[in-house]
């Protein structure tokens, strides 16, 4: 259940989902404690509603220090391999021609790639940055081929991207997100106390929305109400006064005491 109040951001989110507004990309930009990674748990329990035969995959930056290959792997792993023959086969390519530091050929037998994660971080672990680039071009191609040809809603969930590392940053707010722009069943939703700046390749196709705190004391107390907390509206009043309207340290306080009551 989300936080008071983010009555808007939700509306949007539903509205991309079926496709009633231009845009495909959702920049949700908040300081900590504003409530983003709830909203984010909310925006992933309305795609089965709101988007029949959606396909989820949800990721926190924060676990793709590995690099980009971590990336490529999550939404692999998520979907099915069988879903990635271009992709695989490219990895096979890359494999059979050998690109190891030292150059020595890296065999698999057949079309079964076993350990896909490593194997992607191995091609793209290239001497030059020239040869990383070209790896990666040849990849992104094949993965979004893959992408497009699946035929359904496809929504993409990153959270903490100010906790990505610069290669992953630099790769989402670049070539990743100019792919999702020629991907119309591709929507995506990036979060975090920084996100990425909008280029003229997917711009046009962004909104962001900024979280500030919740101030709406009417607000709190339907959710209050909602959560089956009986408390006084002035109690309600009182709480999002002193604590100026953070919404975690609301939440925080407002459990603590239901708990309370409960022990009582």
């Amino acid at each position: 259940m989300r936080l008071a109040n983010r009555t808007k951001e939700v509306e949007f989110f539903k509205k991309m989902l079926l496709g009633q507004v231009p845009q495909r990309i959702l920049l949700i930009e908040a300081a900590s404690g504003m409530g983003k990674t709830s909203l984010l748990a909310e925006f992933a329990s309305l795609c089965p509603a709101h988007a029949k035969a959606a396909v989820l995959v949800a990721i926190d930056l924060k676990s793709a220090q590995t690099g980009i290959s971590h990336i490529f792997w999550r939404i692999q792993d998520d979907f099915g391999e069988e879903y990635f023959k271009n992709f695989n086969a490219e990895i096979t390519g890359f494999l059979r021609a050998g690109i190891g530091a030292s150059g020595n050929q890296i065999e698999v037998s057949g079309n079964q790639i076993q350990g896909t994660a490593n194997h992607i971080q191995v091609i793209l672990n290239a001497e030059t940055e020239e040869t990383r680039n070209m790896r990666l071009s040849k990849l992104q191609v094949a993965f979004f081929r893959d992408l497009k040809a699946i035929q359904k809603p496809i929504v993409m969930i990153f959270d903490t991207f100010n906790s990505a590392s610069p290669s992953v940053a630099n790769w989402i707010g670049g070539d990743f997100l100019a792919k999702v722009a020629k991907v119309e069943d591709i929507r995506v939703v990036i979060a975090g106390q920084s996100v990425p700046k909008p280029t003229i390749e997917w711009g046009s196709l962004a909104a962001t929305h900024p979280l500030y705190k919740i101030d709406d004391a009417e607000a709190w107390y339907s959710f209050s109400k909602s959560r089956n907390w009986d408390f006084a509206k002035e109690s309600i009043e009182l709480f999002v006064r002193y604590l100026n309207g953070q919404p975690s340290q609301i939440l925080q306080a407002l459990e603590s005491l239901a708990r309370g009551r409960e022990n009582e």
